[in-house]
């Protein structure tokens, strides 16, 4: 009896992973149709909104995710590509069916070149008459850089800014080295060579010091003249506040002339709606990057 009870339950417990394996694998299947079936080219709709959502990996080129949309293990993982968002911005401009542009910006992960470009393919975006408007709950200080670049910006009043001036860190690993008796054989020449100081110092030198905080100074002060062309804020008073950190708050980045207002996320969509001239919510069009890319991309593949 007993063995009769645990090869039965083994069973029991084989055919339960096996009912769990092929749902996972008719879940995955049909989510590879779908994603498959998202390749097709799009049709906008007339008065849509541009959806830019750049919370994510921003590098030179896209990096296409064979698992994105997939219920797995990074199937959300996000990445965008300077040169095709830059390209789907230009088309935009001219786009008779895109209204303006919806800036969501967080935590964008990339640095101030690629930002820089982002930047200005936005300015150029509104050369058109076309609007940008950019509303998030946060905004670090990349994120605020590009928002800059709208034609008004909107925190959630609960939200928060980051606006603190840019900073720039070194690891050493040197009392590693020392604990593993490891001895690293380097060869330089000159005193400002410190891409090999982590392996030699346990601090950093002088020389690098300057270096870098020359290189953090000179792309801080672009930054900042930049901000105070497009919000009409002069750079000492920029710098008084990153210096002492005093914008603490969506509310004060307000009064501070940062940001143009702070709104709860429906009354940002009423912004919208004033923006189409459209009464209802369900009136709104907004089209993510990725998908309007392919309304305007060619459906066809080549064979080559």
């Amino acid at each position: 009896m007993s063995f009769g009870k645990a090869f039965f339950s083994s069973c029991l417990g084989a055919l339960a992973a096996m009912v769990v394996f092929f749902f996972l694998c008719f879940v995955v299947f049909f989510s590879m149709v779908g994603a498959l079936g998202d390749e097709k080219q799009v049709t906008l709709k007339d008065n849509s909104v541009l959806h830019l959502q750049l919370d994510a990996q921003i590098t030179e080129l896209q990096r296409e995710n064979p698992l994105a949309g997939l219920p797995v293990p990074g199937g959300d993982v996000q990445n965008v590509g300077v040169l095709q968002l830059k390209e789907a911005i230009a088309h935009a401009k001219n786009d008779d069916q895109i209204a303006g542009i919806y800036l969501e910006a967080g935590y964008p992960v990339t640095g101030f070149s690629s930002l820089e470009e982002i930047r200005e393919s936005l300015i150029d975006f509104r050369e058109s008459g076309k609007w940008v408007i950019a509303y998030n709950v946060v905004m670090s200080e990349p994120a605020y850089y590009l928002a800059t670049a709208a034609d008004k910006i909107y925190l959630n009043p609960e939200g928060d800014i980051e606006f603190n001036g840019l900073t720039a860190e070194v690891g050493f690993f040197k009392k590693m080295f020392d604990k593993l008796e490891i001895k690293p054989e380097i060869f330089r020449v000159g005193e400002f060579k410190s891409a090999v100081e982590p392996f030699l110092l346990e601090k950093m030198s002088d020389e690098s010091r300057l270096q870098l905080t020359a290189l953090v100074n000179s792309i801080y002060d672009h930054v900042l003249v930049k901000i105070s062309e497009a919000r009409n804020i002069p750079v000492d008073k920029l710098e008084e506040l990153s210096d002492k950190m005093l914008v603490r708050n969506a509310r004060v980045a307000m009064e501070s002339g940062l940001i143009d207002s702070v709104l709860y996320k429906d009354e940002f969509i009423d912004v919208l709606k004033n923006k189409l001239g459209v009464k209802e919510t369900k009136d709104i069009t907004l089209v993510k990057y990725n998908k309007y890319r392919k309304s305007f991309l060619p459906d066809t593949k080549s064979k080559n």
